[in-house]
């Protein structure tokens, strides 16, 4: 039987959650289809995804740089929600005052500090709840298809 957890983002991201971002973002994601990679497999076993936390300015861009490198490569199963949310940040730091790349770095190594190319599924766990996301315990629909119990009827 599959799994399936449902996480809950930090209270501050879903406060002014964009939908015309989230709609853009899965365009994106979509339009470039990419099967799942033994070769990214073997790099998430070999190699960390955990970003530096302290970085000077420059070196937060470089990082954004070569984390936007790491959408491209082939995916595995951590590989999309990481690069969900760092390209929804992105483009929510399009939006407003100040310099958008020193913001979507900002927010990408607040929120979602991994290397999409190469995180197993426990680092992505550790890291978000970590950053402030919440494993809910049920579903809205983990009922569904149950038998109900006499005293629910």
């Amino acid at each position: 039987d599959a799994v399936a957890e449902f996480w809950k983002a930090p209270a501050v991201l879903r406060s002014n959650f964009r939908s015309d971002i989230l709609n853009k973002v899965v365009a994106e994601m979509m339009a470039c289809p990419a099967s799942w990679s033994f070769v990214t497999a073997m790099r998430a076993v070999l190699r960390s995804a955990q970003v530096q936390e302290q970085q000077s300015h420059s070196e937060q861009l470089e990082t954004l740089s070569q984390l936007r490198v790491c959408w491209a490569t082939e995916p595995i199963c951590t590989s999309v929600v990481i690069s969900f949310w760092q390209r929804y940040l992105c483009d929510l730091a399009r939006l407003g005052r100040g310099d958008p790349e020193a913001k979507a770095a900002h927010l990408v190594l607040k929120w979602m500090p991994l290397k999409a190319d190469r995180a197993l599924p426990g680092e992505l766990l550790c890291t978000m709840l970590k950053c402030g996301f919440t494993l809910l315990n049920e579903s809205p629909c983990a009922n569904r298809g149950r038998p109900r119990a006499r005293a629910e009827r």
